[in-house]
């Protein structure tokens, strides 16, 4: 396995992108390793990175919607292998039951 991944980041506000080194460090129990083939860049994404307020932090690697291959596996990881091309969104849950989730539109 290679030690570093190339990403590309951005390192100050409304900045151009610029490849960067990340190291590659293996998933731990539960978790797999995505080496991701292509990343979605939305609205939030372009206004993170340009942010300028007093919590803002850089470098910010924007894309946060994205579609690869499994590259490791954690142990205890069932129903998932090496191989497998996966998409990961950025959503992290829902209630379940408000209106709009209860119509399928659990992002709002």
């Amino acid at each position: 396995m290679p030690d570093s991944a190339m990403t590309m980041v951005v390192t100050e506000p409304r900045g151009p992108l610029h490849p960067e080194a990340a190291e590659i460090v293996s998933p731990q129990a539960g978790w797999v390793r995505v080496s991701v083939v292509a990343s979605g860049v939305c609205n939030a994404d372009i206004g993170t990175a340009a942010a300028t307020g007093e919590n803002t932090a850089f470098p910010v690697t924007p894309g946060h919607e994205v579609a690869g291959v499994i590259a490791e596996t954690g142990d205890d990881v069932e129903g998932w292998a090496v191989g497998d091309r996966v998409a990961v969104g950025w959503f992290g849950g829902s209630c379940g039951r408000c209106p709009h989730c209860r119509t399928g539109d659990v992002v709002h």
